[in-house]
């Protein structure tokens, strides 16, 4: 798999991108959902290792899921390459 630094800091690339579309009006907006115990915990774990907040977090992984999406229809495929540089295809459902 990918290691997590260098995951992140491609995402970061797609977040830049995904920030700028949503942000073009200058607005912030302020939300809230509900998270189950163990997925509240996930995201404050995030956070705590990448050193960012957990609103940083939900941004990345709206940037990574509106990345995949847009692969997707376009006909794409998302690979991932582990240590031993062996290649598998990521299947989403």
């Amino acid at each position: 798999m990918i290691a997590c630094k260098e995951k992140w800091m491609l995402s970061s690339i797609f977040m830049h991108t995904i920030s700028q579309e949503l942000h073009m009006d200058n607005k912030i907006y302020k939300t809230s959902f509900n998270l189950s115990a163990n997925d509240f915990r996930l995201l404050e774990s995030l956070a705590q290792e990448k050193n960012v907040t957990k609103a940083d977090i939900v941004r990345q992984a709206l940037s990574n899921f509106k990345f995949i999406e847009e692969t997707r229809e376009k006909g794409g495929s998302i690979l991932i390459e582990d240590k031993n540089k062996q290649i598998s295809k990521v299947i989403f459902r």
